[in-house]
């Protein structure tokens, strides 16, 4: 069978098509924390266990900073961050303090927190270093616990890669309104509260507990829900914009970079065009260039000088130019390279050109006027041209001679 191009670029999707089912994409273990990611690091399965968590006035799905969300709905009830980061700006944090203040609880589990949202609430996190190991080595684990007697039993273990930060330093003016909640193996704090006004913000800095690889995979479910039992039986905001996996691409093509088969489907359709025009490409002649006749610009060229020196009226200007060709012309022409343009000339270009001196006389007028004047008008420019006219005309009428 003859192997012709459109039986190539078949053959060629075909394959394509077979790499991509028997060779599925690698897992994403990038932390990404959103309510609609599947990855392990996200945060899936605990939106959709919250509303058996909190039965109460609903979920409500946060998808824009604070100052918008609660500007739009003001009453209370519990805003939860998950991230692996928090870092609010100040007007979002300014909304968030008065939200608690007002009687409103804040839940926030997270690894890294901004310098000014730590100064702020009064306490300083530390991540020391953990070694990347494998999320399938079981020996390599932490525990958490939670201080609260109906909990203390409860305990979870952690892969130490994600076994996120602990309270360093907390601040000594504010301490007393700090309640410890939970702490991790090495009785390092990791979970505590901090009444503000009528309400309370919960700081929590392991959330890679409330992912879906650990809930699903190893169990702490149970401890997700002991964590956020101290939040009131209201309307839960889970906030869904402070993510590091947020979507940041408005374009219209980032549909197709969302899905793995839109994906494939977009680089076989690139990869399948640009095979045909390269195949394409051979079996067609080259098109010959049409080629213009060359043009005579003299004209073009000079009005667009004309134009130039005319629209800024600078007419003594123009009048050095035209000397200076002209000058340049009877030097070419007749061999007088050492003129001053004086009535010193006036035998010299007389018996070289053969034109009367009266001629020579009345431009070299011209030219003492030109030299003496700061500007020219109009009128002058014209009788000056008009003068260097009648030289050239005098000129080209002895030569056919």
């Amino acid at each position: 069978m003859k192997l012709t191009t459109p039986r190539l670029l078949f053959l060629y999707i075909i394959i394509l098509l077979l790499v991509a089912v028997l060779f599925p994409n690698p897992t994403d273990w990038r932390p990404k924390y959103g309510s609609t990611h599947k990855d392990p690091l996200g945060t899936f399965i605990l939106f959709d266990l919250l509303p058996q968590l909190f039965p109460g006035d609903g979920i409500y799905r946060a998808t824009q900073p604070i100052y918008n969300t609660l500007r739009q709905d003001s009453s209370y009830g519990s805003y939860l961050f998950i991230n692996d980061s928090y870092n609010p700006d100040d007007l979002d944090l300014t909304y968030l303090l008065k939200f608690i203040s007002g009687g409103g609880e804040a839940f926030i589990s997270a690894e890294y927190f901004g310098y000014n949202f730590s100064d702020t609430i009064g306490f300083d996190a530390y991540r020391g270093y953990q070694w990347p190991q494998p999320l399938n080595e079981d020996s390599l684990r932490n525990t958490l616990y939670l201080e609260h007697h109906a909990f203390v039993q409860d305990s979870v273990s952690i892969h130490s890669s994600l076994i996120g930060a602990y309270l360093n330093e907390i601040d000594s003016a504010t301490a007393v309104d700090v309640e410890i909640l939970g702490t991790n193996d090495n009785s390092d704090v990791n979970f505590f509260r901090k009444k503000i006004g009528n309400g309370y913000i919960y700081i929590h800095l392991c959330p890679a507990s409330f992912t879906n690889y650990e809930i699903l995979y190893q169990n702490t479910a149970s401890y997700v829900g002991n964590c956020l039992s101290y939040l009131p039986n209201d309307r839960i905001i889970f906030d869904d914009y402070y993510k590091s996996g947020r979507a940041k691409n408005n374009s219209n093509l980032s549909v197709l970079f969302a899905h793995a088969p839109m994906r494939w489907a977009w680089n076989i359709a690139l990869i399948s065009i640009l095979l045909f025009m390269i195949f394409g490409a051979r079996r067609k002649s080259r098109a010959i260039p049409v080629l213009k006749p060359f043009t005579n610009d003299s004209l073009h060229f000079i009005e667009t000088i004309a134009a130039m020196y005319y629209n800024r009226r600078n007419n003594k200007h123009i009048a050095e130019k035209r000397l200076s060709h002209f000058s340049d012309y009877i030097s070419r022409r007749f061999r007088l390279s050492e003129l001053s343009w004086s009535t010193d000339d006036l035998d010299l270009l007389h018996t070289r050109t053969g034109i009367n001196q009266q001629k020579w006389r009345e431009l070299i007028s011209h030219i003492n006027e030109l030299r003496s004047s700061s500007r020219w008008k109009a009128s002058q420019l014209r009788a000056f041209s008009q003068s260097i006219d009648r030289l050239y005309y005098t000129i080209k009428n002895i030569e056919d001679v």
